[in-house]
């Protein structure tokens, strides 16, 4: 059997892509298409490579070596916890996209037996198989989003020597932008955390002191909301940290006082953005 390196590298390139891609999704990694074509890079000149490897040990292996690497490289996880659970979900897409595209050869080479199509199977089976897996993406999108909207996500901001612990409730509506640093923005709200930290004392300091404005970028946001269109005072802390998988992880983004707020979101501190939780 002949076996064209190029279109085998193609191959495994594009399936890997498709698999890093589902399974970024899933363990909620940010969306990095650089770091993705990297590794489905490594994973397409393995699949070439294994050909040659005739031990199995060998190739055992070598396919594991390379797994772990394809997903450090990819997701950029920590831990070893992180990093066992990433490989796990990898892993188990590929099982899926495998079991898809067997399945769909299967139903393929039958119909082909028994004469009911003469169309050649491997264009179409490609095709049907990406289109699968695209659909399949596009539930897991939806099952994560649904989920996310309910979820109560434990962090903490340090204005000064001041560290508040915060908890906020994900929101995948929330998509507010600072249009002067392109961050998200965290709404909080100011009857939840009154007693906490002193605002009119803070907002003086700010005010009067033109080197903390600028330290703390002090400005109002206009923000669209289903009440209408507000303005809140915002700042960008010296430090905001999410926790995440029993990790906490510094993030970077505008934090907007809410001073129409005085029972907070559903008894949260605040509203944070699904994209923050992409780390």
């Amino acid at each position: 059997m002949i076996i064209y390196a190029d279109v085998l590298f193609l191959v495994n390139f594009a399936a890997d892509f498709l698999a890093i891609y589902i399974s970024a999704k899933i363990l909620n990694v940010k969306t990095s298409y650089p770091l993705f074509a990297l590794s489905a890079l490594i994973g397409g000149i393995y699949g070439v490579a294994a050909v040659y490897i005739k031990n199995t040990v060998y190739k055992w292996g070598a396919g594991i070596a390379v797994m772990i690497i394809m997903c450090l490289a990819a997701f950029r996880k920590k831990t070893v916890k992180d990093n066992l659970k990433a490989n796990f979900v990898f892993v188990s897409v590929n099982m899926l996209l495998a079991g898809i595209m067997s399945f769909i050869y299967e139903t393929a080479y039958e119909y082909k037996i028994h004469k009911k199509t003469n169309i050649n199977i491997k264009p179409v089976a490609a095709a049907v198989f990406f289109i699968v897996s695209f659909a399949v993406i596009r539930i897991f999108q939806k099952i994560l989003k649904k989920r996310a909207q309910n979820e109560v996500i434990t962090g903490s901001v340090r204005i000064s020597d001041k560290k508040i612990q915060l908890n906020f409730l994900c929101d995948t509506g929330n998509v507010f932008k600072d249009a002067y640093t392109d961050l998200p923005v965290i709404v909080v709200s100011c009857g939840r955390i009154k007693d906490k930290i002193d605002f009119e004392k803070l907002f003086r300091e700010i005010k009067s002191d033109a080197d903390t404005a600028v330290k703390y970028k002090f400005r109002y946001v206009s923000l669209s909301t289903v009440a209408g269109n507000t303005v809140m005072p915002a700042i960008l802390p010296d430090k905001t940290e999410v926790q995440k998988d029993g990790n906490m992880y510094e993030i970077k983004a505008i934090v907007a006082f809410d001073n129409s707020s005085e029972k907070g979101y559903d008894g949260n501190d605040g509203i944070i953005p699904y994209s923050v939780l992409q780390i």
